[in-house]
């Protein structure tokens, strides 16, 4: 008697076959649950990502400031561009300005006249606001890199939503930026 036993035939998909129609709907339920709970979180991540890098741009300007004061031995000036309003006085963008004549004024033929402006820096985007102390318009840094007068500026890069989480950029009188993240903005 010759007995012939076959193996267990099993189940196998064929290699182009794909996924079922449940296992698809499986699948886009778990991704679209994780991307509801991932976006919010995302959104404020940006935000402050963005408001770093405008505390950076912002830091960096200064640092260009005090450089170029030192180096030519007269003022500097870092002012916000004309547009900006309460509240986000550079909203327009900001300027670097060389005094010159060394006379501690900037008239309007220093500004129109060449190197000036040493830097001419873009307004942020309007998602975005960088407010300074007291509605401060303008830094003037001195031949020695200090702020003249030699009082202390804050300026606060935020989300133009309050609540958000923003930076906070200290100058002290001597002119050299200090950058505090992580602040709660106000509206």
């Amino acid at each position: 008697m010759n007995l012939h036993v076959r193996p267990a035939r099993r189940a196998v998909r064929a290699a182009g076959a794909g996924f079922s129609a449940i296992e698809l709907m499986v699948s886009i339920t778990v991704m679209a649950i994780a991307l509801t709970m991932a976006v919010p979180g995302m959104v404020g991540f940006i935000a402050a990502q963005r408001a770093q890098t405008l505390a950076g741009d912002f830091v960096t300007s200064l640092g260009m400031a005090r450089s170029e004061a030192i180096r030519t031995g007269r003022q500097v000036t870092l002012e916000a561009l004309s547009g900006g309003s309460s509240g986000n006085e550079f909203a327009a963008g900001w300027a670097l300005y060389l005094d010159s004549d060394g006379n501690g004024v900037l008239s309007a033929a220093e500004r129109a006249a060449s190197p000036n402006p040493l830097r001419l820096q873009a307004g942020p985007p309007v998602s975005l606001r960088l407010r300074a102390s007291g509605g401060l318009q303008r830094i003037v840094v001195g031949s020695d890199g200090f702020l003249v007068p030699p009082a202390s500026v804050t300026v606060e890069a935020c989300p133009v939503a309050g609540g958000a989480t923003g930076v906070r950029i200290e100058v002290p009188p001597s002119g050299i930026a200090d950058v505090t993240r992580r602040i709660t903005c106000t509206s």
